[in-house]
């Protein structure tokens, strides 16, 4: 549904999926009630939650597979390739005979996905199926993928650097939990390295000679292309 708003409206997907999330949180808490569903089959929770398969935790077993289909989507499939170049420039991607409608619609579907598998999972490790459990992730899931080298803008990244941020993030939200931090300062650290590294992405974007006004106007042309156009003339 976030897809194709957003590919037949050209409206903003940040604004769309804000917009989305608000409808679809109260209609889990009115279907959810005063007591949401827990006390799932024991297969469940070991197979998605606190399973091992030996010394190795099920949820990372998941999270490895996930991974490298990511890998291969992004990086060996025309449809990856469509997307890269989608998220870099649109009017370029629609110049080369891509349909970036579709292509748009298919990223929300892939996220939508992705996002499903990730909610089963934490509600198996936590027995229950509460509308909120995830919110406390937004942040992180933000930091390491802006960690791993992706451009907030789109068009740039690699899934490995996202993969090995996401560990890197973890060892130290864990690390400081363990120390005797609370969760409130794990959150702060989290901030703190999200907003360190844009602006280490804004400053080796200058000295390559990008332009941060350039860009946005770039990015921005994308979604309003008549507004920006009235802005240059």
């Amino acid at each position: 549904v976030n897809g194709l708003i957003i590919a037949l409206f050209r409206t903003n997907s940040l604004l769309v999926t804000l917009a989305t999330q608000f409808i679809i949180t109260s209609t889990a808490t009115a279907l959810g009630g005063g007591s949401p569903p827990f006390g799932f089959p024991q297969s469940l929770l070991s197979y998605a939650g606190t399973g091992t398969l030996g010394p190795v935790p099920a949820q990372l077993i998941v999270f490895a597979v996930l991974a490298v289909v990511v890998v291969v989507i992004v990086d060996r499939s025309r449809f990856g390739r469509a997307l890269v170049l989608a998220g870099y420039n649109r009017d370029a991607a629609r110049y080369t005979g891509i349909d970036v409608s579709r292509t748009v619609v298919g990223a929300f579907v892939l996220s939508g996905f992705f996002a499903g598998i990730a909610g089963i999972m934490i509600s198996a490790f936590y027995n229950a199926a509460r509308d909120d459990i995830g919110l406390s992730l937004l942040l992180p899931a933000v930091t390491v993928v802006v960690l791993g080298g992706v451009d907030i803008f789109g068009g740039r990244g690699r899934v490995a650097g996202v993969v090995v941020a996401t560990f890197v993030l973890g060892f130290v939200t864990e690390g400081l939990l363990v120390g005797g931090h609370g969760s409130l300062t794990a959150t702060m650290v989290t901030g703190i390295v999200l907003l360190l590294c844009l602006v280490l992405k804004l400053q080796i974007d200058r000295h390559e000679g990008v332009s941060l006004g350039a860009e946005l106007r770039r990015r921005l042309g994308d979604l309003f292309p008549s507004s920006v156009a009235r802005s240059e003339r």
